[in-house]
């Protein structure tokens, strides 16, 4: 029987805390995704910059949604591909690397996106520049503090979940 150092056990307890933050991360903001999908209005003026709820229909088709709100599930996921009992699934079933690779993927881009955005919105809101488009400060107060912020923050808790289950030994799980 093998036994962990305590490093490693350190490790393991890292990747599952960050593994299921991203992942709650990932299901709260679909979430949102799916209230609007379903026709819910609350909050998306944060989002888009629209003026009347008749504009709310026509800002995204609906098919634009539902694939969002798939792929987003799917990152979302992705945490909990850090778990011990899911990698005992994923190595029985010879698709670990597969799923880690899309996850890394996922971490990526979220981060990326999460990152650039949110610093774009802070320079809108400190007047560094100006674009007409976004003059909406609600939608400029939401993704520089609410939207692209949460992507960045579970884009940085995938990586760390990665990063962390990254020495687990088939023995230890």
């Amino acid at each position: 029987m093998y036994i962990c150092s305590k490093n490693q056990e350190d490790m393991k307890k890292s990747a599952i805390v960050f593994g299921l933050a991203s992942c709650a991360l990932g299901l709260g903001f679909t979430a949102f995704n799916v209230y609007w999908a379903l026709g819910g209005t609350r909050w998306i003026d944060t989002v888009f910059p629209v003026s009347t709820n008749a504009e709310l229909t026509t800002v995204m088709p609906l098919w634009v949604e539902w694939l969002a709100i798939s792929l987003k599930t799917a990152a979302a996921l992705f945490g909990l591909a850090t778990m011990p009992f899911a990698i005992r699934i994923l190595l029985r079933l010879r698709l670990l690397r597969l799923v880690r690779f899309g996850a890394w993927v996922a971490a990526c881009c979220l981060t990326f996106w999460g990152f650039t955005q949110t610093s774009f919105f802070i320079l809108l809101k400190i007047k560094l520049f100006n674009v007409d488009y976004w003059g909406d400060e609600r939608v400029i107060d939401g993704h520089a503090f609410l939207w692209d912020p949460w992507f960045l923050l579970w884009g940085v808790c995938l990586i760390l979940a990665m990063r962390f289950s990254k020495n687990y030994h088939v023995s230890t799980i």
